[in-house]
């Protein structure tokens, strides 16, 4: 279902714009942020704590590190889920107070910038049926022109 809305939304949406699309946990699927690459357009999306990441070699998850309260982590350029998508930013942010670490999963460059918009994304808008998704909480926006 996200995938035709995307297809629906891209129609309507001009391509000299910048779209940059935030996406809670249900949006983090390969299928989905290939899309939006393919697209052209930039995406933050939450991810899950086990989710799989390979860097060289080298596969882990963000549980496998020892994440405390107070962490900014930058993982630039790791292939994303056992389908080794990618490359992408994944970037974890656990702020004092917060009972679990924000982790994502973004075509920026750079964590701050992936934060910055992630932030920005509305809350508490209902899916029309809880089967596909606890929330829709995603929000196209198309503010910044393209030079």
């Amino acid at each position: 279902m996200h995938l035709e809305l995307l297809k629906a939304a891209a129609v309507f949406l001009p391509p000299q714009r910048t779209i940059i699309f935030l996406g809670d946990g249900e949006f983090d699927g390969v299928e989905l942020i290939g899309a939006l690459q393919d697209l052209g357009w930039n995406y933050v999306c939450r991810t899950a704590r086990n989710i799989q990441l390979r860097e060289g070699e080298d596969k882990f998850s963000p549980n496998d590190m020892m994440l405390e309260p107070g962490d900014e982590i930058e993982l630039p350029e790791v292939l994303f889920t056992q389908e080794a998508y990618g490359p992408v930013l994944v970037g974890i942010v656990w702020k004092p107070g917060w009972k679990d670490p924000l982790i994502m999963v973004s075509n920026f460059d750079l964590l701050d910038e992936a934060y910055y918009w992630y932030q920005l994304r509305p809350y508490g808008l209902s899916f029309p049926t809880r089967k596909v998704a606890a929330s829709f909480c995603t929000r196209v926006i198309s503010a910044i022109p393209s030079i």
